[in-house]
């Protein structure tokens, strides 16, 4: 039947969207509708918009509806997707009356019940058969009688074919019809089953009555080449044994995968129920997620053959991004029998510790990856096989706790070992107009040499990278504190707040207890005492050469600057029992001033905040650290804390930066609405801006409001906010008891010396016509005026004005290029790794040269002349730190040490990473909002970072991205470089033209067109694509 298009269009409104994808992706509220990272590529920034009724990525263009979006989740045709729907939210369906249309779709529903019913005739057949060839076996006494009733039976489930005629004349019967040449009968047949427990096809051994005729060949050999029947392909799951598995696996939350029948029986002999057979030559990822719904933790068992080997390897690269599940791995000796033999000097006990003593499937890889190399080799094979799978994780966090521990575990170090940041290979290069920056031999190709000039301080750089290490270090020592027994009672408090263990450790809280922990640690002279002086951690005591720690008993909240390195810590009280002692003592303190830190210029949680402050086009501020905490856990990440102050005019020019809307959202008591007026009074005369007030209620904090009720009803009132001075006029109309002279007093004493004097004369008339509306009926705006301006406190009080931030020129020069195709080149070469480049580039790179010297000496001319200098330098600084690191992209060095990067390269790899805070430093955060223009074209070559230019830069970035995501980023590397050089000789051929002709030059432009052709045809041999 078909489904009535009222129907379909009930299911689509009926569901919240945004609700739905909330059981799947992590969804942030913003305003009408809510924004996600999309599901159908991989990015670092919300691009993927979620409305009522559909969504829409503006990065890949994906769109659909909720229906949509559950066939891509699932796999599910539109007509699953929609029953399983009315299923999960119990909505009926409607269908249409038959039609012919719908005859059509009675057929083919008609064939797939009747290939169900063919199966299970099948099924039925061959059972009858098995057990008249049990009987014939048992009466003739043969030893395949013995193999089946003590080695298959009870262990497997599986039946048998019949004899030749037997077979046929079933099939003739039935009417059956089985696409192979084979002859099927006279052998064993294997069920298989779906993941509902429906017969889909059948696995066939080789032919029995030869086994029978040959005694000395074993009959385990029967089920080697196992043929393959299914009438549905896509639906069949190459794996034995699964319908009984699944029921042990679900209950031991474990399943163990063996790669053939012998090692099956083997373990189901010794009493392991919960293991199934993978019959292909990897665990594909369509069975790890099926498997991923029944159970956390899969376990490979296999031999040390170069099988199980492969198999290992192949399951490890197609499922390592997978988050959801566990995969471990068992060896065994490879000889006949293996696995029968090897557990036959276990008793039960002895297998089940084996079978307990699994590794990660990553540490297997790893040692057979460096297995029989020389230490010096280990590395360099390990970054060159390993580290780029890795790479593949979408989540970083996971990526690095599994490069940390592989580090430690097999190198003894940390994971910073993994990347070279700084390179050897040094280049020559100035920006000087006229200067001779590449000295290119006409014979042997390129040399490049590039010098390094940085003129800072260098003492003042070590002194902050100092102490910012050693807050790093403080930082991990009090967290580590927090997760062990001596934090036992501050994680209960912190989780009756309602802050799990995972959001401490992303938070990086820490516990600092009364035994002064970081103290002691000074006076054992094990750290020396004058960096945790210097920083405030620890004070003197009155005792000589002994300290105390400044935090003792309170929960330790690091503090991050705008650009996310550690700048002081703020501690809040816990004392476990010393009452008295608790109410004398601060609930908050933080680290002193210092040079890293001044409360009055830092927002907590700015820098985590940034991307998404960008991307909902708002910011909301509260008072305090565990507001923020709480706000951000339950997915408000557009949050930011002032620490015990207002906000100052240092937190205005901050915020004004990258966003015009900010919602004040303090606690409602009375301390909360003075920290709201003093923060109207600095906020107010920044022009452009506007001040919102959320109502929280009565007596509440955000905290406690977001844990009472919800974060639904709290994105309920941050879309019922009202204008900030609104709500003060409010506050101001209460503290006068509703007396108009009172009132009108307050009024000029607060805020309208404020009002008066912003820039702006328009806003001065819509908060003086919204005073003589509702509170001074008998005044006009002008009557209002008159009064302020005689008023004796427009006079008396100074004040500042200032314009909402504007990006200051100067602080970085433009960046002119003279094609496309050198801004596409340096995108790809973000994203590339060395090896994979086209082997002139990498010769170049590395002053090298193939037999054929004009493919690296046009490479190089192209380069050195169809590049503005100021690209030309970027690119030398990238391809020289791709050189120490040739396995691994640029944006997958995690330590790259941009200090040593020219502006313009770092503000590259910020744009394509959509690092906020470097492109907040140079003040083009614009670059990120989507409402940019979005012309794929370049609109001016004079400054690369022009405005005008970011819908070309965004379109090229996803280019190279989807490029990247398909397989296909040689290809356009290769593509561009071409480009590039075809340009160059156009380019010189137009200057030869120019010339009087003579023997040589003929000889030259002649050389040329025939290189021309020459390049074409030996690299053009890349599949050419657009993306657009």
């Amino acid at each position: 039947m078909r489904l009535r298009k009222q129907s379909i269009q009930n299911i689509i409104d009926s569901i919240n969207l945004q609700e739905h994808l909330k059981r799947y992706i992590e969804v942030k509220r913003s305003g009408s509708h809510a924004v996600a990272k999309c599901p159908f590529h991989q990015e670092s920034t919300p691009s993927f918009y979620i409305y009522p009724t559909n969504y829409h990525c503006f990065s890949c263009k994906a769109h659909g509806t909720v229906v949509d979006y559950e066939m891509h989740r699932t796999g599910a045709s539109f007509r699953e997707a929609m029953e399983n729907l009315s299923e999960m939210y119990q909505i009926p369906l409607e269908f249409e009356s038959p039609t012919e249309r719908d005859q059509k779709n009675q057929l083919s529903s008609a064939f797939f019940d009747k290939q169900n019913k063919n199966l299970n005739d099948m099924e039925g057949f061959f059972k009858e058969n098995l057990a008249k060839l049990i009987q014939k076996l048992d009466e003739e006494k043969t030893d395949l009688f013995s193999f089946i009733n003590n080695g298959l039976k009870g262990f497997l489930d599986f039946s048998y074919t019949g004899s030749e005629s037997e077979f046929q004349n079933f099939f003739s019967r039935s009417q059956i019809s089985i696409q192979t040449n084979l002859d099927l009968s006279e052998r064993f047949a294997f069920p298989v089953y779906k993941d509902n427990g429906k017969i889909t096809g059948f696995l066939f051994s080789n032919k029995i009555q030869v086994f029978i005729n040959n005694s000395s060949q074993n009959y385990i050999d029967l089920f080697e080449d196992l043929e393959t029947y299914t009438p549905f392909p896509k639906s069949f799951l190459p794996i034995l044994n699964w319908n009984t598995a699944r029921i042990h696996a679900t209950k031991a939350k474990e399943l163990f995968v063996v790669s053939s029948i012998p090692d099956f029986l083997t373990l189901v002999k010794k009493g392991i129920l919960n293991v199934t057979i993978c019959l292909q030559e990897k665990l594909d990822i369509n069975l790890a997620k099926i498997f991923s719904k029944r159970v956390p933790i899969v376990t490979l068992i296999l031999d040390d053959s170069q099988f199980g080997n492969s198999f290992l390897w192949k399951t490890f690269v197609d499922n390592i991004h997978i988050d959801d599940l566990l995969f471990q791995v068992l060896r065994f000796p490879k000889k006949p029998d293996s696995l029968e033999r090897f557990l036959t000097k276990f008793d039960t006990n002895g297998v089940l510790n084996w079978l307990a003593n699994s590794k990660q499937i990553i540490d297997e890889v790893t040692v057979k990856t460096m297995k029989d190399l020389p230490a010096s080799q280990k590395m360099e094979e390990f970054k060159k096989k390993v580290l780029p799978v890795l790479n593949k994780i979408e989540n970083y966090a996971r990526k690095d706790r599994l490069l940390d521990y592989l580090c430690k575990e097999h190198f003894g170090s940390a994971k910073d070992i993994l990347y070279q940041a700084t390179s050897s290979l040094h280049i020559e290069y100035t920006q000087k107009k006229n200067s001779n920056s590449i000295k290119i031999d006409e014979k042997k190709g390129s040399s490049y040499l590039l010098k390094a000039s940085h003129q800072s301080d260098i003492k003042d750089i070590s002194d902050i990278h100092g102490d910012k290490d050693f807050l790093n270090k403080t930082i991990l020592f009090y967290n580590r504190i927090l997760i062990s027994e001596i934090g036992k009672e501050a994680r209960f408090y912190l989780q009756e707040r309602g802050i799990s263990n995972e959001q401490m450790i992303s938070w990086n809280l820490g516990f600092s207890p009364g035994s002064n922990e970081l103290s002691r640690k000074v006076e054992l002279k094990r750290i020396e005492a004058e960096k945790p002086l210097k920083l405030g951690l620890i004070k003197n005591s009155k005792n000589i050469g002994k300290y105390f720690d400044l935090f003792h008993d309170r929960i330790i909240i690091p503090i991050y600057g705008n650009d996310g390195s550690p700048v002081a810590l703020a501690g809040r009280l816990f004392v476990k029992s010393q009452f008295k002692q608790a109410k004398e003592m601060p609930k908050y303190i933080n680290s002193p001033e210092s040079d890293l830190f001044a409360k009055s210029q830092i927002l907590f949680h700015f820098h985590g905040a940034l991307k998404s402050i960008i991307s909902y086009g708002y910011v909301i501020v509260v008072e305090g650290y565990m507001d923020c905490i709480s706000l951000v856990n339950a997915g408000i990440s557009n949050t930011v804390a002032v620490m015990g102050t207002a906000l100052t005019q240092a937190h205005m020019e901050v915020l004004t930066k990258v966003t015009k809307r900010i919602v004040i959202c303090f606690d409602s008591d009375k301390a909360g609405q003075n920290a709201a007026k003093r923060s109207f009074s600095v906020a107010f005369p920044f022009s452009g801006v506007d001040l919102e007030y959320m109502l929280l209620p009565e007596g509440k904090d955000p905290d406690e409001f977001i844990r009472k009720f919800g974060v639904e009803r709290f994105h309920k009132l941050t879309n019922q906010c009202v204008p900030l001075i609104h709500k003060i006029c409010d506050w101001l109309y209460e503290e006068s008891n509703a007396q108009p002279e009172r009132f009108l007093s307050l009024i000029k004493e607060h805020m309208l010396t404020l009002v008066i004097a912003h820039p702006n004369v328009q806003t001065q008339n819509e908060v003086l016509s919204f005073l003589c509306e509702r509170y001074f009926s008998n005044m006009t705006v002008v009557g209002l005026r008159k009064e302020m301006e005689s008023s004796s406190f427009f006079s008396s009080r100074p004040l500042f004005v200032k314009e909402a931030s504007a990006p200051q020129s100067g602080l970085l020069a433009d960046w002119p290029v003279l094609n496309v195709h050198e801004v596409k080149l340096l995108f790809t070469l973000l994203h590339s790794k060395f090896f994979e480049l086209p082997e002139r580039l990498k010769n170049v790179a590395q002053g090298q040269s193939s037999e054929e010297e004009w493919d690296e000496k046009i490479c190089a001319l192209a380069l050195n002349h169809q590049m503005s200098s100021e690209s030309f330098s970027v690119f030398l600084e990238f391809i020289s730190i791709m050189i120490e690191n040739p396995y691994v992209s640029l944006l997958d060095l995690e330590s790259i040490e941009k200090d040593g990067l020219s502006s313009h390269a770092k503000l590259l790899i910020a744009y394509v990473t959509s690092e906020a805070h470097i492109l907040l430093q140079y003040h083009k955060e614009e670059l990120l909002k989507e409402s940019l223009p979005v012309n794929a074209s370049m609109i001016s070559l004079k400054n690369i970072w022009d405005l005008k230019n970011s819908g070309f830069l965004r379109f090229q970035l996803r280019n190279v991205k989807l490029s990247s995501q398909r397989g296909g980023l040689t290809s356009f590397v290769a593509e561009t470089l071409l480009h590039l050089e075809l340009e160059y000789i156009d380019n010189a051929l137009r200057a030869f033209s120019s010339f009087h002709f003579d023997d040589e030059i003929d000889k030259q432009f002649q050389d040329l067109v025939r290189e021309r052709t020459r390049r074409r045809t030996k690299f053009s041999n890349f599949e050419s694509f657009s993306l657009q």
